[in-house]
């Protein structure tokens, strides 16, 4: 996660009736608001923002209010900042580990063919491989792109 925007150098005039210092809000002029989807806020107690920061790369909130970023989990990823979902890796592409901002293509000799969201690829069925080395996914995300030995 990004760190938190800093604290500001002038207090608001008036000030705030109640201070803003909880997760997720910020003050605007004088009045507390809640972050949008997409960004977050975590002011220290006591303490206020003025504005929230983006979710980075590999997290997103998908509601208002958010003290902290969900890491994409398993099999999706998010390559921007700010998002408010993770979208599921593609056939040829997977993603085995959590907070991910890309899908990796499979290696040499292995698929993912069976659905969206791979979480592992799988290798070609028994007499058969896959060659390709290239950076396309498209060169992995079909059972056919295994040929026989």
């Amino acid at each position: 996660t990004t760190p938190p925007t800093p604290l500001p150098t002038v207090a608001p005039t008036p000030l705030p009736t109640a201070l803003c210092d909880r997760p997720g809000s910020y003050l605007l002029g004088t009045v507390c608001q809640e972050c949008e989807p997409g960004k977050y806020s975590d002011p220290p107690a006591g303490t206020w923002v003025m504005s929230c920061d983006e979710c980075a790369a590999g997290t997103y909130t998908n509601a208002s209010g958010q003290g902290v970023c969900t890491d994409c989990a398993v099999g999706t990823s998010i390559p921007s900042s700010g998002a408010t979902a993770c979208v599921p890796c593609e056939l040829g592409r997977y993603m085995s580990s959590t907070g991910a901002s890309s899908c990796a293509i499979c290696a040499v000799g292995k698929i993912a063919a069976t659905s969206e969201g791979s979480t592992a690829c799988d290798l070609c069925d028994a007499g058969k491989y896959n060659s390709d080395i290239s950076t396309d996914a498209q060169y992995h995300d079909d059972s056919e792109d295994c040929v026989a030995c």
